[in-house]
């Protein structure tokens, strides 16, 4: 009975690589292969066709099928008759060995797009706003913000217990709490987009899957198309290590803006500093982090006076947002309460990040915002009284 237990734990297991991106293969065949293994020399032969097929289904399940084996002619890892034969022990870490080496090389290469386009159609804004809104519950998400940061545009920011669970588990993963959606008119039509989880998930260094959170957008939204980034290849690898140019700074060096007597305190600052009318910046969400002093704050940006042009969230889209699908969802900015400090990403990294394929110079090149990373870093401290 435990050997049948551990053959359908096999199964699964291999039915789960086949919905899981390259890099995921690794872990999870090394799971099915250690619960083949497990199958001791007692197996009856009654089981051995099972274990064949799940030895060829594992190896089907790889990259391009290089590694597809004949369990029946090879023997593979299934005893035959109680007696495990030394051939099949062989077979066993040659693919090991193999799988390794190929699916690390194919994971290198898998090409992330940082904005995901669900659907596009006729309807009202208001419409596929809250049809948007209604699938996002529909499959778990609760809505934890909405705004419009630039006219004929609404941006929904949802978590659900796996985003908030993913958060708590890297150092600095409340960046990734809020999972951003724009509803966006696009002249008769709307469109509906999200940031790729996955982009975000190596870009901001986060320990855990976002797959799973990938898979259900994808089920309850849609998929269409995948874009940004334009030619730009950005792999895991790349991603990881990401930053614009040469003196530009890496995820590891962010805005840091002001340290309080406690975490109660800074996250008083933030809360009651985004309350303040009057100025460019408003609270679109708050997110705590469970089980740790760590709160992430969505922060729109919309100007009240030409003084606030540089950090207008309108203005800013005006320069980066002009080709292929509309990356509305790039906004709220996020200020990350941790502990007793107060940071956010720096704009040179988060925006770059996000449109990685913009010149630097040009009608659409970061020149002309060039600004806006300080005053960017000047407004935040301000509204917390850091400046």
């Amino acid at each position: 009975m435990q050997q049948q237990v551990l053959l359908d734990q096999a199964g699964q297991i291999i039915d789960r690589t086949e919905q899981r991106p390259l890099q995921q293969h690794v872990t999870w065949l090394q799971k099915c292969l250690i619960l083949m293994q497990l199958l001791d020399l007692n197996q009856q032969q009654s089981s051995e066709n099972r274990c064949i097929l799940e030895f060829n289904n594992i190896a089907a399940a790889l990259p391009g099928r290089l590694l597809l084996m004949d369990a029946r002619q090879h023997g593979g890892p299934c005893p035959r008759n109680g007696v495990r034969p030394m051939k099949s022990l062989i077979s066993l870490s040659l693919l090991l060995t193999v799988v390794f080496f190929t699916v690390t090389v194919a994971a290198d290469d898998t090409i992330y797009k940082p904005f995901i386009v669900a659907s596009s159609g006729l309807g009202t804004l208001d419409e596929k706003t809250t049809s948007t809104r209604r699938a996002l519950e529909d499959a778990g998400f609760e809505v934890y913000g909405q705004y419009s940061p630039v006219e004929g545009t609404n941006v929904v920011v949802v978590t659900n217990d796996e985003l908030k669970q993913i958060a708590a588990m890297s150092d600095k993963g409340g960046y990734a709490a809020g999972q951003r959606v724009s509803v966006t008119e696009v002249g008769d039509t709307v469109e509906v987009s999200f940031v790729n989880p996955l982009y975000i998930q190596y870009g901001y260094r986060l320990e855990g899957d976002m797959q799973p959170v990938y898979e259900a957008l994808v089920a309850s939204l849609g998929n269409v198309r995948s874009c940004g980034a334009g030619k730009k290849k950005m792999t895991a690898k790349k991603l990881g290590k990401f930053h614009y140019m040469m003196g530009m700074p890496y995820f590891d060096d962010p805005y840091e803006l002001g340290s309080f007597a406690s975490y109660e305190e800074a996250v008083a600052a933030v809360a009651d500093g985004l309350a303040k009318a009057d100025d460019a910046l408003t609270q679109v969400y708050r997110i705590d982090i469970p089980g740790k002093q760590q709160t992430v704050f969505g922060v729109g940006m919309k100007m009240t006076n030409e003084d606030e042009n540089d950090i207008d969230a309108a203005y800013q889209m005006s320069i980066v947002d002009f080709e292929g699908c509309k990356k509305r969802a790039y906004f709220p900015y996020e200020i990350l309460v941790d502990g007793k400090n107060v940071e956010a990403l720096h704009m040179r990294f988060r925006m770059a990040m996000h449109f990685p394929n913009l010149s630097m110079a040009g009608k659409h090149g970061f020149t002309k915002l060039m600004k806006a990373p300080g005053k960017t870093e000047d407004a935040f401290k301000n509204m917390i009284g850091t400046e």
